[in-house]
């Protein structure tokens, strides 16, 4: 049997240095391609346990950022049958949002995400409602991968499909051209077919929260910290990077978007990490 300074040690190894934040090395692609599989699974298992007596459902397909396959990454169907005309109260998903503590939003300045024109995507199966995506780091490099995305975007949001962008690693080169995210490591968009785009920004370091996932005329609360800690806590990343980097600086993806304030606050976290970490491993000697 373990004792409970080893299980002390387990926890705090799982848990990384950066709880309840994005963990900065673990943006690097190999590392990221584990947690992107992750988050969907925590994603999907959160969300079916909230629509289980709803008229929604919650499935696994492939991403739109694979776009010739034209599939969705994690999808919300509609069990009822789809409406003809759009719905006739309006509602504000703003203030829907905020009813459960999602994290803030201002609205998207970039034109080529404003859409008015809404159209209902039909499947024998069911209602496509909402996409939401993880951003590959992989398919921010390239602007015509980025483009041809947009594209995809903007045809299935033309079908009454919301899209939202969960996109945790920093870039220069976004899905989302918009100034307001350019100082911002992280953020999460909402590009809903019939409403304005609109953004939540999570800065280094900061406590990832929840978001507000738009269905028709309302929104169900998704803990995305909560989903994000899961998978990396399933992975063990923070034990690999470990092993494989030591958290050393010059293993850190994109330096120079990393403040000189953010980076002293890394290194300390780290430090403490593991002085946690072997203070635990002593006793649990």
């Amino acid at each position: 049997m373990m004792s409970g300074a080893h299980l002390d040690y387990a926890e705090i190894l799982r848990r990384g240095p950066f709880p309840g934040c994005v963990d900065p090395w673990a943006e690097a692609g190999r590392y990221f391609h584990q947690l992107h599989g992750g988050i969907i699974s925590e994603m999907l298992t959160r969300l079916n346990d909230r629509l289980i007596e709803t008229p929604y459902s919650a499935g696994r397909e492939i991403s739109l950022q694979i776009v010739e396959n034209k599939k969705p990454d994690l999808f919300v169907v509609s069990d009822h049958e789809p409406e003809v005309e759009p719905p006739s109260l309006p509602w504000d998903f703003r203030q829907a949002a905020e009813a459960v503590a999602a994290l803030p939003m201002v609205d998207l300045i970039s034109e080529e995400d404003a859409l008015d024109a809404v159209y209902i995507y039909h499947e024998p199966t069911g209602e496509v409602v909402t996409v939401i995506e993880v951003v590959s780091p992989r398919n921010k490099a390239d602007l015509a991968d980025i483009e041809a995305y947009r594209v995809v975007r903007r045809r299935w949001m033309r079908n009454r499909v919301h899209i939202v962008e969960i996109d945790l690693t920093r870039s220069i080169k976004r899905l989302v051209d918009d100034p307001q995210i350019d100082a911002v490591c992280y953020h999460v968009a909402f590009h809903l077919f019939d409403q304005p785009a609109r953004v939540s920004t999570i800065d280094c370091l900061e406590a990832i929260g929840r978001i507000a996932v738009p269905l028709r005329g309302e929104v169900i609360a998704l803990d995305l910290g909560d989903a994000v800690s899961g998978a990396y806590r399933s992975a063990v990343l923070a034990r690999h990077i470990l092993r494989e980097t030591d958290y050393a600086p010059d293993a850190l993806p994109f330096p120079s978007l990393v403040t000189s304030e953010q980076r002293a606050d890394l290194s300390a976290r780290i430090a403490s990490w593991r002085s946690e970490l072997s203070r635990l491993r002593e006793g649990s000697g």
